[in-house]
């Protein structure tokens, strides 16, 4: 299941860097906010706890990087709580980053 949903949260994170010319901008963001998630083990544990509620995980996603990141991201980390999904987001940005260097490794 992981797997299905890092690739199409993941696809369509791509699809639309590249629709909008912005694959550059969202691959160093995505990085970013990788980084910042994996780092930050009491973000984690708050937006994994079952008992918090998904409008509060969506408030506090929201607080955390709306202004910062470009509202790509940040709708795309709320759809990921809104669907029952956070938990896969490392993946979904790594399914993303492989995606990118793929289109930018010279031939």
């Amino acid at each position: 299941m992981a797997k299905l949903v890092s690739k199409t949260y993941g696809d369509a994170l791509f699809a639309l860097a590249v629709e909008e010319h912005m694959v550059d901008q969202l691959y160093e963001e995505a990085q970013a906010v990788a980084q910042i998630l994996r780092e930050n083990t009491e973000l984690t544990r708050l937006m994994n706890h079952p008992k918090i509620e998904k409008e509060e995980k969506v408030r506090l996603i929201e607080d955390i990087f709306k202004g910062r990141i470009g509202d790509e991201l940040v709708g795309l980390l709320r759809m990921l709580v809104q669907k029952g999904h956070y938990k896969e987001t490392d993946q979904v940005f790594t399914y993303f980053t492989v995606s990118y260097t793929h289109l930018t490794l010279p031939t």
